[in-house]
């Protein structure tokens, strides 16, 4: 009996993981999407300003894509750091040492019940 119990275990965490991916995989596929068709739309409107966005110009010392690479690199890493931070000081202000915990600690019923 507890055998079963331990199986049954192993594939919910597996479906969670499976599901993490999946949920993970969704999202930078339609991030890639959304930012190349962005970048077709500006080419399509003005290919000539476009042009010069991609190449580095004499007074400037990067490209335009360039700076937006690099500027969406840092916003990204900002925004992770900052939420985890957040997360984290908010973890040890409420005192709690695991995510279990903190179902525990905002009195959140669980969302499944089982038999």
């Amino acid at each position: 009996m507890n055998n079963d119990r331990a199986n049954a275990g192993g594939k919910e965490a597996g479906h969670s993981v499976t599901g993490g991916l999946f949920l993970a995989a969704v999202t930078g596929i339609s991030v890639f999407f959304g930012f190349g068709l962005t970048i077709a739309m500006a080419k399509k409107k003005d290919p000539s300003f476009f042009a010069k966005g991609l190449e580095a110009a004499g007074e400037l010392r990067e490209s335009g894509g360039s700076l937006v690479f690099r500027a969406l690199g840092r916003a990204t890493i900002y925004s992770v750091a900052g939420f985890g931070l957040f997360c984290c000081t908010a973890w040890k202000l409420m005192g709690v040492n695991s995510v279990g915990l903190t179902r525990l600690s905002f009195d959140v019923p669980p969302l499944f019940v089982r038999n």
